[in-house]
């Protein structure tokens, strides 16, 4: 299973940029990384000549789910409108954006993305072992904020995670289970289920399956899709099930012999 992250995970690419000049950057995805001249600054110390900027994108509910980047916040989840990665280097050595300065990420958006967007900026997280960022709510809006708009504009002077969120609203939560079934009848219940919500940029993992029965309570009564996949004698299988979740109600998912990648193609094309 951590082969199956490790090898669908994003994968960060390197530009390089000359520090003096700034300029922009524009990413596969159609994101737009601007950087002001000399913004970059080492030991209080302004940088010069070319620096390495190393950045990655998590805009997709699959890239989020297979690069372990979800949108939580201290146990909870938020809406996400788009996430990055970004790390300046020179010469091996890491730089930083002056504090008087931010740089300007434009993240296209295929809808009008809700009003109230806030910043959030990511520190490791340790509680799931499928998840690396604990994303925290930036208050002080001299670090960054998010601009709305037809796409939207993050203005930070943070570098790393940095996340376009807005928090949920009180939820009508549900108690039920998840049945993971397999044509194998014999497997590991080593395996990750997400309830992935249908009309908002929101994914929740659900809870360890035991003796492949998943009690959750934290997916509320809205449209989702149940997703789960894990590896059986070697070989990947993954299910996904359309869901509107009910107190006391049993669920069942399931596997099939399938792909990573095609696992993800079905997951953005909900």
């Amino acid at each position: 299973m951590q082969s199956i992250f490790v090898n669908t995970a994003v994968t960060p690419t390197i530009y390089t940029m000359d520090a003096g000049l700034g300029g922009a950057i524009l990413s596969a995805s159609g994101t737009r990384y601007n950087f002001p001249p000399n913004a970059l600054q080492k030991d209080s110390q302004r940088v010069y000549g070319d620096v390495q900027v190393e950045m990655a994108e998590y805009l997709t509910k699959s890239d989020m789910i297979f690069s372990g980047i979800l949108p939580y916040s201290n146990g909870q989840p938020f809406l996400s409108a788009g996430a990055f990665y970004l790390n300046i280097s020179q010469n091996g050595l890491p730089v930083y954006i002056s504090k008087s300065t931010k740089y300007l990420v434009t993240i296209p958006q295929k809808t009008l993305p809700p009003m109230g967007l806030q910043l959030y900026l990511g520190r490791p997280d340790d509680t799931l072992q499928s998840n690396s960022v604990n994303w925290q709510l930036n208050t002080d809006t001299s670090i960054g904020s998010v601009i709305w708009g037809d796409s939207l504009v993050v203005a930070s002077d943070s570098v790393h995670f940095c996340n376009a969120g807005l928090p949920l609203d009180s939820l009508n939560y549900q108690s039920f289970s998840v049945k993971i079934s397999a044509p194998i009848t014999t497997f590991s219940d080593t395996l990750v289920a997400y309830a992935i919500y249908d009309t908002m940029n929101v994914v929740w993992q659900m809870g360890q399956s035991h003796n492949h029965i998943i009690s959750e309570n934290m997916v509320p009564n809205l449209p989702v899709h149940f997703v789960a996949f894990t590896v059986i004698d070697g070989y990947f299988y993954g299910g996904m099930l359309a869901a509107r979740p009910q107190n006391g109600q049993t669920y069942t998912i399931n596997l099939s012999l399938t792909s990573p990648a095609a696992l993800k193609h079905k997951i953005d094309g909900l």
